[in-house]
């Protein structure tokens, strides 16, 4: 083994196990350790960097928070496609197989594609005041709430085909079955 310590007054340590310095250390090649072996950073070791064989793994033990700082963070895949790209002041946008899915922006969020709810089957539309609004999904139809019920529409709505509805009201006009569905009222002002 060979060691040459250059410039200012350094301690250097040698023993059967440890290498200690009081100086920087610098390599000209590689720092090369085994599957299993660990990068120790901290007093504690708050910090682990290290492959265990399969896969590769930073581990904060410490108690504060895992920070990464960057002017842009992207996590990409070995292939250098985006998974995830975070800009300060700009949004975060994930991704699926490199193509833009799901992006942060000022005013809310972007989907490009379906969004898919797997659980809970409802969407909540909140304005800020007590007149929430929801769309949710049962196991046969789709129902829209503002305020109390899941029970109505507003605004102008388009379908295509058939229309079921316990009473349709357009302005101070309804229109609804009779009792004996022979029958359609219409209740209003002229």
């Amino acid at each position: 083994m060979s060691v040459t310590v250059t410039g200012q007054k350094r301690h250097l340590d040698l023993n059967s196990s440890t290498l200690t310095t009081t100086g920087n250390i610098t390599a000209g090649g590689n720092i090369i350790l085994g599957d299993g072996q660990y990068i120790h950073l901290g007093d504690n070791p708050d910090l682990k960097i290290y492959h265990n064989g399969s896969h590769s793994f930073i581990q904060d033990t410490g108690a504060g928070d895992l920070r990464l700082l960057g002017s842009s963070i992207k996590l990409q895949s070995t292939a250098e496609e985006n998974m995830l790209v975070a800009t300060p002041d700009a949004g975060v946008t994930l991704y699926y197989n490199n193509s833009a899915k799901f992006e942060t922006y000022n005013a809310g969020v972007g989907v490009t594609g379906n969004a898919y709810l797997t659980s809970g089957n409802h969407i909540h539309f909140d304005n800020g005041v007590s007149n929430n609004y929801y769309v949710r999904k049962t196991s046969t139809k789709l129902e829209f709430k503002t305020g109390g019920t899941y029970d109505f529409l507003t605004g102008n709505v388009f379908f295509n085909g058939d229309v079921t509805a316990n009473k349709l009201k357009m302005g101070n006009t309804q229109l609804y079955p009779s009792g004996d569905n022979n029958h359609i009222h219409f209740i209003g002002t002229a």
